[in-house]
């Protein structure tokens, strides 16, 4: 009986060992299952993604996208300087960003420390950049728009500090016609800011600025960065960006059926001459291949 019992305490033994085991595997597997699905998953490449598809969205990158690679690669340079610049930055300033038409280093009182050129080419009015004190003691950047009889012209202010005190403002100004030149078609671009157009294109119908004015763009750009507007007529989308508090936004007209359709076929040209550039043979080298004519031997000189 006693022996009896011990094979029956074993036989129980075994069985839960053996339950217990095949819980393991389980678990084990399904932990297996999970790691590979959420942490260490197989990388994919959609190659199908077109990314932006709208005719309308990739016209405007292809016209903006050049003239906003510029501005931003000069506020990054403006972010750089809070001390009062030298003759020689401003200069180098000049030289990098050849469509600033000038920069100038400003007290906060108004007075100006250093200008260049010496003589600006239109009036200059630098008492509402500096209206930004707020903005420059926590080391922002701000910028204003007017336009007079001249035509629009920005004003780009950067704080500068002496013993870690706002003590005025670089300023750089530029005229927007000058910065559109990098777009592949400026005439197609348009550019403003809320309260006036910076930079009218020669195909917009009679009546669009102020259609583009017209709009409520204070409450707009409190939620939205991109978008559609209905101006003269026709139908515009348009991208906003920020240089320090003011919004600028660019804008082109969406294009036409017969527009898109000459685009696809463009892009398709395109395509189709980088694809024989890749696949057509190289041109035959006269040289490769042919045996080398045999070396001349001077003969010794005779005495």
């Amino acid at each position: 009986m006693k022996r009896t019992t011990v094979l029956l305490a074993v036989a129980a033994l075994c069985l839960g060992l053996a339950s217990g085991c095949s819980t393991a595997r389980n678990t084990w597997k399904d932990t297996k299952k999970l790691y590979k699905e959420y942490v260490d998953t197989d990388p994919t490449v959609d190659l199908t993604d077109e990314g932006i598809t709208d005719p309308a969205l990739q016209k405007l990158a292809r016209l903006f996208g050049p003239v906003d690679q510029r501005l931003e690669m000069f506020i990054r340079v403006y972010y750089t300087q809070d001390n009062p610049p030298e003759a020689e930055w401003c200069e180098q300033l000049l030289r990098d960003f050849p469509w600033l038409s000038g920069v100038a280093v400003v007290n906060k009182d108004g007075s100006i420390r250093m200008q260049q050129p010496l003589i600006a080419m239109r009036p200059l009015e630098f008492g509402p950049i500096l209206d930004n004190e707020n903005r420059y003691a926590k080391r922002g950047l701000a910028a204003t728009a007017s336009v007079d009889d001249m035509g629009p012209i920005i004003y780009v202010g950067a704080p500068f500090f002496e013993n870690n005190e706002f003590a005025g403002a670089i300023v750089s100004w530029f005229e927007p016609r000058n910065i559109v030149e990098a777009s592949p078609a400026p005439d197609e671009l348009i550019m403003l800011q809320p309260e006036a157009v910076l930079w009218p294109t020669a195909a917009s119908g009679e009546g669009a600025g102020q259609g583009f004015l017209s709009a409520n763009w204070a409450e707009v750009l409190k939620t939205e960065v991109q978008g559609e507007i209905q101006a003269g007529g026709g139908r515009y989308v348009w991208q906003s960006r920020y240089i320090g508090q003011l919004p600028i936004l660019y804008l082109t007209q969406a294009p036409a059926g017969n527009e898109v359709k000459a685009d696809k076929a463009a892009a398709a040209e395109v395509g189709q001459a980088a694809e024989a550039s890749i696949t057509e043979a190289p041109p035959a080298d006269a040289g490769v291949g042919q045996e080398l004519p045999p070396e001349t031997v001077t003969p010794p000189p005779s005495f």
